[in-house]
């Protein structure tokens, strides 16, 4: 009765100490499940997080291209320019200014023409000599700056500029300020007619700041 009761009681033990060994297993097993789940979530999470960054970092640079592409240059209807140029005839020659009240200098006269349309130009004739985009007298066009020397055709540098309000099969013909002392001021001059000025004459450059066009198209 007695070695019964002992191997029962020692069946009994082995029993449950098998169980929790399993129990304990599972439990183990489950938290260890658990623990990789939660990893595999984070890891998908910061994935997406970083590509999610990346696509909107990338879709706001090509938006900022844009805005600066689209502000690199100003547009200016070729009519409202020539207009705007021409509302200042007669306007007396003044050295180193671009004032519609005191006077123009050349280059001041372009600057203040242009600046009414938000277009930055150089504001010193001499600046224009290193501007790169020459384009050739039969293929100016309006907003175009032609570049001449000062009044000493043998030095060969920037001195004097006017815009040019002409377009291509037309006769080449500018708008600027002239220091001439009988006949100075803002004046409008054609190149052929002006032999003055085509000894003078350097280039015609377009600037790089502005996009002078038919408005109608």
């Amino acid at each position: 009765m007695k070695k019964h009761y002992i191997v029962s009681l020692l069946l009994i033990m082995l029993f449950v100490c098998l169980n929790s060994n399993v129990f304990g297993q599972e439990k183990t097993s489950t938290k260890n499940n658990v623990t990789k789940s939660q990893v595999t979530k984070k890891a998908k999470k910061k994935k997406t997080s970083t590509s999610s960054k990346k696509k909107v970092a990338k879709k706001v640079g090509i938006t900022k291209e844009t805005v600066q592409q689209d502000n690199l240059k100003t547009k200016i209807c070729s009519d409202s320019l020539v207009a705007k140029a021409k509302s200042y005839l007669g306007t007396h020659y003044k050295y180193a200014s671009f004032s519609p009240t005191a006077g123009f200098d050349c280059s001041g006269f372009v600057y203040y023409v242009f600046s009414t349309f938000d277009a930055k130009v150089p504001r010193s004739s001499i600046d224009y000599g290193s501007l790169k985009d020459t384009i050739a007298p039969e293929s100016a066009q309006i907003g175009d700056v032609i570049v001449f020397t000062g009044t000493n055709a043998k030095i060969r540098h920037a001195g004097h500029v006017g815009i040019v309000i002409s377009n291509p099969g037309e006769e080449l013909t500018f708008i600027h300020s002239s220091s001439n002392t009988k006949r100075g001021g803002v004046i409008i001059s054609t190149y052929k007619s002006s032999p003055y000025y085509k000894v003078r004459f350097l280039k015609i450059v377009r600037l790089e700041n502005a996009v002078v066009g038919n408005c109608g198209l």
